[in-house]
């Protein structure tokens, strides 16, 4: 029998951190700052699906899900969700 399988990816993980935050679920630094933070940048967009625009010193692109994933672990290494 197949069965339908989701994975949960970077990006998803990465959404439901921003969810939480806006629901007040995590008090703290916001996604957006963590995203700074960890990619020494000036701007960083974390968009609803959970795709992230850093930008500024670098040129402005998406990373990549591998980055992403790094990301997660880091966020979650911090105890920030």
């Amino acid at each position: 029998m197949n069965e339908a399988r989701t994975e949960h990816t970077p990006f998803a993980a990465l959404a439901d951190i921003a969810r939480a935050h806006a629901d007040g679920a995590w008090d703290g630094d916001s996604p957006e700052d963590l995203i700074r933070e960890r990619y020494n940048c000036r701007r960083a967009e974390l968009h609803d699906c959970g795709d992230i625009y850093i930008e500024d010193p670098q040129s402005g692109h998406y990373i990549t899900e591998d980055d992403a994933r790094d990301l997660v672990a880091w966020i979650r290494a911090r105890g920030k969700s």
